[in-house]
Formats: structure tokens, sequence, C-alpha cells
């Protein structure tokens, strides 16, 4: 083939160009080499789908790497957070029902207060007690508002936090769905993996993975804010200072959430700001 080639390549030349015929010949064989070439790597072992597998492979791992280690994290911090969360509710929780100690003193004391009244008169008023209603006059329970308050609060939180760890162990089950069953035919192997890569993309799994760590920090924004209203309720000083505190965390997270969206070269980078940018 390659004697053809030079041959052709010595033709005589006619004004400075090849023969017509033979200069079409060329460029057959040319295309026809090139053609039989593509052929050769478009087939089911061909060099381009071994390069394709092989790049790919190696993208997928550090993708699915990355977003591993992330949800990894979210799912320790979710499960630390929540048991944290649990021991404040299972004490502000029951100032939303009546104390069933205190419901009896205060029925006591009213039974106690009408004996007082009607014991010491004669014996013929004695039998009056039995027309005296001894139940006291107590009014329904009804908690403050601050309590009310604080309870919905921190009961949001925890909602947020069991959703965060509850979406990521869904997110880790995608994931493994997504490399599950690979044919070990590499054109078969490239197409499967372009195919769900795709799905990926279309469904806006990444999206989803950058958002869920927001849950877990909107249930520690929600936890925080509980916390000021319980001890501003008891010490409003004490309660000032915390408020103080936690405006400034806030403010922080706010600002080196954002940044990044205006400075490129700022490196408070996080996923959900890197999605955002690229919207």
């Amino acid at each position: 083939m390659r004697t053809d080639l030079l041959g052709l390549l010595h033709q005589p030349v006619v004004k400075g160009r090849y023969h017509s015929a033979s200069k079409h010949t060329f460029a057959s064989q040319l295309g026809l080499e090139a053609d039989q070439a593509l052929g050769n790597d478009l087939r089911g072992e061909g060099k381009l789908w071994s390069m394709y597998a092989k790049e790919s492979i190696e993208y997928d791992k550090a993708m699915l790497t990355s977003w591993n280690d992330s949800l990894d994290v979210l799912l320790i911090m979710a499960g630390l957070f929540s048991a944290v969360l649990t021991s404040f509710i299972i004490d502000s929780y029951r100032m939303l029902t009546p104390d069933p100690q205190t419901t009896t003193t205060t029925l006591l004391f009213h039974i106690t207060q009408q004996l007082d009244t009607l014991l010491p008169t004669n014996n013929s008023n004695v039998d009056s007690l039995s027309g005296v209603s001894l139940s006291p006059l107590i009014t329904p329970f009804q908690p403050s508002s601050y309590i009310w308050w604080i309870n919905a609060i921190w009961f949001s939180s925890l909602m947020c936090s069991l959703s965060a760890a509850f979406f990521a162990m869904l997110a880790k089950q995608w994931l493994q769905a997504y490399t599950l069953n690979r044919p070990g035919r590499m054109e078969t192997h490239a197409r499967q993996r372009h195919f769900r890569y795709a799905g990926l993309v279309t469904w806006k799994v990444s999206e989803i993975i950058s958002t869920l760590p927001i849950l877990l920090q909107v249930g520690f924004s929600l936890f925080f804010v509980g916390l000021d209203i319980l001890l501003w309720s008891i010490d409003p000083d004490m309660g000032y200072i915390l408020i103080s505190l936690t405006v400034l965390l806030l403010g922080f997270f706010v600002i080196t959430t954002i940044a990044p969206l205006f400075d490129l070269a700022c490196p408070y980078k996080t996923p959900f700001s890197l999605t955002v940018r690229m919207q």
C-alpha cells in the first residue's frame, strides 16, 4: 500500500498539477484507508472504545469518590446533630403539656380551702358538704408563646437533619446503581456508561447532592435560633449575648457562601456555590 501511494505521488505533472485520474485515485485510496482504520477503531474492542472506557472509568472514579465522601460526612454530622438536638427536645416538649404533679397539687389546695370553710360550722351544716362542689376551678392549660416557638423551631430543625440523612442515604444508592452491572465488552460498556451519565445530568443528581448540606445547615441555624429564644426567656441579658454570637456566626456563613459567586479567586467554594456559579 505504501508503494502504491509513493507511486501516485511521483506521477507526471501537467501545468503544476497531478493528472486528474491519478489525483482521484490517490484521494480514493487515502479515504478508503481512513475509513478502514476508523472502522477498526469503532469495532467492539477497537482502540476508540478502549480509550473512552479508560478515560470514563478514571473520571467516574474521581466523581463518585468526591460525592461519596461528601455524603459520608453529611451522614455522620446529621447523626451527631440529631442526637444532640433530641436531648434538648425531650425536655422542651414536656412544657407543651400540663404537669400532672402541678394539677394534683392545685386540686388538693382547693379541697383544703373548701374544708377549712365548712368544717368549723355546726353539725347540721356538715351535711351540706355533699352539695358542695369540691372540683377546683382549674383554667385550661395553655403553654406560653415562647415555649411553643422553641418546640416548633427545634422540631423543624430535627426534620431538616433527618431529611438530610434520609436523602443522603438515598443518593448513595443512586451512585451505587450507576456503576452496577457494567458489561465487559468495551463498546457496550462505553455506550451504557454514557447512557447512565446522561441520566445523571438530565435528572440533576449533582445539584441534588450539592443542596443536601443546605438542609443540615438550615437545621443548625434553626437550633441556634431556638436556643436563643430559650435563653432569652430565662435571662434576657444572657440571651442578648447568645443572640449576638448567633448573628455573627450566621453572618459569616452567609458571606462565605455567596462570596465565590462574585469573585472567582475566592477560596470559600462549596458544591452549592459552584453549582450556582455554573447556572
